[in-house]
């Protein structure tokens, strides 16, 4: 997310709008099969479009510049979102937006432990920001898929060897226990590795203009898949044959979303979308916390306990359409403060 400033292609950020748009719905607890439906392929979209923009390092001095741009448009970003998060925290704390046992910097050691392992180890330093854990992972990919496109920039398939070694890695750590420490860092990283070099060897392949019938046919896939799955089908499915089939429907999802962003570009509800996929790390980074003025309303409105604020990521069991009131916050006020911190950067 955010890495796509220097070549714009409005197809692709349509398809990145639509799915932060479709992570903000997941996270509401709004709709079961809805969620289901989101999860298969939201995240690994996001992958595939970082991917899509990598051209591959040639030589030595074009490695480093492409290492210190991913150092500017992600580690960055997630260390100024961290240290604002941090300076605001006690104040979190005050208004009771943390459940008990919850980490965070109540006090000066507190806030230095969790300052440097935002620095050196790319953690969320609070809960608000959890959903930045993709940013971390797929800065831990690209950089690693950067330096090994440079080492093996001299042979013809290294593409397809890092996507195949992608994929190994993958399957090869989910054969150790799911609670196994590091490793699932690491299986994050493999498993976004494997749809960024997708969106690598995509770029390679010439496309057809794609028709409502491909929306539709992959569409009908992945629903059917969300009928008839019992669980949510994500990242952290378990097992390998599990993990093949979701990556294999992941894909389908991606060509979904894909599809239907060229059939919606240069149209009204395009350049919206447009707008939005340009601006997916505020939303990623700050929907969390912007959900919460929404649960202070459904408290009052329902006349629930007030720590509910602290239940996370919204208020659970609140039913009829305040998953929509949610989506809304989560997606309009980042579009906001972003519109406004570049009006008055201008300035």
């Amino acid at each position: 997310m955010g890495e796509q400033k220097a070549s714009h292609n409005p197809v692709l950020s349509i398809a990145k709008g639509l799915c932060i748009i479709l992570m903000v719905i997941g996270h509401t607890d709004g709709h079961g099969l809805l969620t289901k439906f989101i999860f298969l392929f939201h995240v690994p979209l996001f992958f595939f479009v970082s991917g899509y923009f990598n051209k591959g390092t040639a030589s030595l001095p074009e490695l480093k510049t492409r290492l210190i741009k991913r150092v500017k448009r992600l580690y960055v970003p997630f260390v100024i979102f961290g240290t604002l998060f941090l300076l605001f925290d006690s104040l979190f704390i005050k208004w009771g937006f943390y459940a008990d046992g919850a980490m965070h910097a109540g006090d000066l050691k507190s806030f230095s432990i969790l300052f440097a392992e935002m620095l050196l180890k790319m953690n969320a330093p609070t809960p608000l920001l959890g959903p930045m854990w993709f940013v971390r992972s797929l800065f831990i990919a690209a950089v690693s898929l950067d330096i090994g496109l440079y080492i093996l920039r001299k042979t013809k398939y290294a593409k397809l060897i890092l996507l195949l070694g992608c994929l190994a890695a993958t399957l090869v750590i989910k054969l150790f226990p799911p609670d196994t420490p590091v490793l699932r860092q690491l299986v994050l990283a493999a498993f976004g590795g494997f749809f960024f070099m997708c969106g690598m060897l995509c770029r390679d392949i010439p496309r057809k203009v794609d028709s409502i019938w491909t929306v539709v046919l992959s569409l009908v896939l992945l629903l059917i898949v969300t009928f008839l799955t019992k669980e949510f089908w994500s990242i952290d499915v378990v097992g390998v044959k599990n993990t093949l089939a979701y990556m294999a429907i992941a894909l389908v999802g991606i060509q979904f979303t894909l599809s239907l962003s060229r059939l919606l570009d240069t149209t009204i509800m395009g350049k919206a979308f447009d707008y939005v996929g340009c601006n997916t790390m505020p939303i990623l980074a700050l929907h969390v916390l912007c959900f919460k003025p929404v649960s202070c309303l459904a408290i009052q409105a329902c006349s629930l306990p007030p720590d509910s604020i602290s239940q996370f990521m919204t208020i659970s069991g609140l039913g009829g359409v305040w998953w929509v009131a949610y989506a809304a916050a989560g997606i309009a006020i980042p579009l906001c403060l972003s519109s406004l911190y570049s009006l008055i950067s201008k300035r």
